[in-house]
């Protein structure tokens, strides 16, 4: 997640997605025995007391390849996630029932051979696609795959088995907006061009109406965030609306804040003339459930419309603005990143930005930054992450058009203190920055850096970027060590050591989708990128596709040319497809990308835009959006590897008397998985990092085994041990920094 604030603009945020843990109720010890209310299944609905299936079959095991074979499927029964009633020892409701192909009132499951990949193609009408997936969460039921996707600007459809089927929602309504809820991720929030708002609490199989506060239409006005959700609540919703502001709606059109905490229900007003509004309890921050942070203008009459360039003031209650507080005066704008809440604002006396954290929503602490920026003029921030307990910021130290670069500091854990991690550091127009996470390792990310810095701010030259890699949380960075040899076999010419010579990838700022990450939290330690090896990073079009499989230590060049790509079975696939010219050929690999296969998905070539899956990437189903050449209709193609496999890996297959495969702890490496652990590249610190030496699961490589992983794998498997700590494991304090 990357929020950018600046002088110049406002707060521009890039979508996310958040997961919130289930809540666990035990009343007086009491175990509840199983009833029938604790079942429920996709796919089934009650009829006359029993289970009828309304949708596809699911087919648990079986083929149907000769007269009177059988195959079990579902009851149509299934327990509820989260209920802890305990399962009879016979007669359960959700025991799979075998059926014989054909009969049964079932329908005959398709026969696909194991090892086969099949595909469907699905055309959309005229107009861009924007898509996202409703990520499976514990509150979830069922296992569809839900993708609901935005045609046009106005026609919205839905997809429940990852893209293989669509189907038209609101086909009465013009749908110009779409919203998902972070922490509930079954609700979603549709917007109309009428300022009509329509909602489902069940991953779109119902939809109702929401009617606003009194009538009031959801804004139209620019800039303005429309919803906030709450963390904890999922009935809990902040909605913005505008009064007086259609046509000859007179000199008054403003927002109006409202909220509800019954989904609708009954709404009750906050506060007018706003720009956001917001809940400030996270789901790791000690604020309190009801505290609520708004921007708005401290002058609430005239037309809003005409105060857009204003600053504004961030006003905060605990009792739904019965009484407020202002907090500060000319905010630029605010950031909640669930442990800390940070406000940039504007200076009084000097007209520079300056920066406030609170990790309770109550009590703020200006931060603090090295020397050499206390007296400079700062122009904009950009918060970039605060995964490991503490604030990674960007501070723009050049924000010239197309020059546009800043130092990259890391804080303390309470958010307030600030020491250099990185100088130079690159970012775009929009205040997004070259900087990126390893997801599911601790410590280790990547930035690009202008190596030319001095030249640039002189008007001299243009942008000269390299990559750059930390393993201890930017404490110290390094280029990334380029491989010998091309895909072909050819040797880099690539001379002069690391300092004059390294790999170089493109990151965030470049990116079409900002979604398309490289790396993925399921697939630890596998990384994927774009770029050259050399002095500088070239352009994308002259970039071919490299590889990493120890967390960015050494990488392979696997394709040459540049490649979007997609993890799924939380690694166990790796699906690339051409990102710079017409195709009709998808490339994939189950080991982690020693060997690579080829899979034609169209009879005719096509332009790629994208290629997705889950959030979480454990699903074998993937969808390519793409075009045709000349052509302004979008198609949607679901690439599905479900069959490749038709057995589960397990770590270690030994049998108890139920003859059942069970996992041994003892003997993690006796089954599909390998136990793998990350290496420092200093070699001072060998296999610790960030503090520790860890195992984690992955599917077994060589040679790889005829297996799917799954269901998402707890990491990492195991802590071996906590290190002695190292050089890598101090940064500089302030009030010194890594340059001083």
């Amino acid at each position: 997640m990357q929020i950018a604030m600046s002088v110049k603009s406002t707060k521009i945020p890039n979508p996310s997605m958040k997961t919130v843990s289930a809540q666990t109720k035990i009343t007086n010890g009491t175990i509840v025995p199983r009833m029938e209310t604790n079942f429920s299944d996709y796919n089934y609905r009650r009829v006359d007391g029993k289970c009828e299936l309304i949708g596809k079959e699911r087919i648990i095991s079986g083929k149907c390849n000769n007269e009177g074979d059988t195959y079990l499927a579902s009851s149509g029964y299934r327990k509820i996630p989260g209920n802890t009633c305990i399962d009879p020892d016979s007669n359960r409701k959700d025991a799979p029932v075998e059926k014989e192909c054909g009969k049964d009132g079932s329908t005959t499951p398709p026969s696909i051979p194991i090892g086969d990949i099949r595909h469907v193609q699905h055309t959309f009408p005229s107009g861009s696609l924007s898509y996202f997936y409703l990520e499976r969460s514990e509150t979830s039921s069922g296992d569809d795959e839900t993708i609901v996707m935005h045609v046009g600007n106005d026609k919205i459809f839905i997809s429940h088995d990852g893209g293989a089927k669509w189907d038209p929602i609101l086909e009465n309504q013009n749908v110009v907006a779409m919203f998902s809820n972070p922490y509930f991720k079954d609700w979603v929030y549709y917007v109309t061009d009428d300022q009509q708002v329509y909602y489902t609490r069940n991953r779109g199989k119902d939809i109702t109406k929401m009617d606003g506060p009194s009538g009031l239409p959801i804004t139209s006005l620019p800039g303005i965030a429309k919803f906030s959700f709450h963390p904890k609540h999922a009935g809990w919703l902040i909605w913005i609306g505008d009064q007086h502001c259609s046509s000859g709606g007179g000199d008054d059109c403003h927002t109006f804040a409202q909220y509800t905490k019954n989904a609708g229900e009954t709404w009750h007003d906050l506060t007018s003339y706003v720009k956001e509004c917001s809940w400030i309890q996270g789901v790791k921050n000690n604020a309190l459930e009801s505290l609520i942070y708004c921007e708005q203008y401290a002058d609430k009459t005239g037309d809003q419309r005409e105060k857009m360039g204003e600053l504004t003031q961030l006003v905060s209650s605990t009792d739904y603005f019965d009484t407020t507080e202002i907090r500060f005066e000319r905010v630029i704008g605010f950031a909640n990143l669930d442990e800390y809440v940070l406000v940039a604002y504007v200076d009084q006396d000097d007209k520079s930005l300056r920066m406030a954290v609170t990790v309770d929503g109550a009590i703020f602490a200006n931060a603090d930054f090295p020397p050499r920026f206390t007296t400079s003029r700062q122009s904009a921030y950009t918060v970039l992450d605060s995964i490991t307990k503490s604030v990674f910021l960007h501070v723009t130290t050049n924000d010239e058009t197309d020059r546009e670069f800043g130092t990259l500091m890391k804080s303390n854990s309470n958010g307030t203190y600030y020491v250099t991690s990185a100088d130079a550091v690159n970012r775009d127009i929009m205040g997004y920055v070259d900087f990126e996470k390893v997801q599911g390792l601790e410590g280790v990310a990547l930035v690009n850096v202008v190596v030319n810095a001095d030249d640039v701010t002189k008007d001299r030259d243009r942008k000269k970027l390299r990559t750059k890699i930390t393993h201890n949380d930017g404490g110290q960075w390094l280029y990334l060590t380029p491989p010998e040899t091309d895909s072909e076999g050819k040797a880099f010419n690539c001379k002069g050591g690391l300092e004059k010579c390294s790999l170089n990838l493109h990151g965030y700022t470049e990116r079409k989708d900002v979604r398309d990450t490289y790396s993925s939290g399921s697939a630890v330690g596998v990384l994927l990128g774009v770029g050259n090896v050399g002095d500088s990073l070239s352009s994308y079009s002259e970039g071919n596709t490299f590889i990493s499989s120890d967390a960015g230590v050494t990488w392979r060049e696997v394709h040459k040319g540049p490649y979007t790509w997609e993890f799924g079975d939380q690694g166990g696939i790796i699906a690339v497809v051409k990102d710079d010219s017409p195709t009709d050929t998808l490339l994939y690999s189950v080991d982690a990308g020693k060997t690579w296969k080829d899979y034609k998905f169209s009879d005719e070539r096509l332009t790629i835009e994208d290629i997705a899956t889950v959030p979480s990437d454990t699903s074998r189903k993937f969808m390519i959006i793409a075009h045709e050449e000349g052509s302004d209709r979008r198609v949607a193609i679901q690439v599905d590897f479900t069959a490749l496999h038709d057995r589960k890996c397990i770590p270690v297959f030994n049998f108890n008397a139920n003859d059942l495969g069970v996992l041994d702890v003892n003997n993690p490496e006796d089954g599909d998985f390998e136990l793998w652990t990350p290496v420092n590249p200093d070699p001072d610190a060998g296999k610790c990092l960030f503090g520790h030496e860890a195992q984690y699961y992955r599917r077994r490589v060589d040679p790889p085994p005829n297996c799917y992983v799954g269901s998402k794998i707890t990491q990492p498997h195991r802590v071996l041990r906590n290190c002695s700590c190292a050089r890598t494991d101090y940064e500089w304090y302030f009030p010194t920094d890594l340059k001083s």
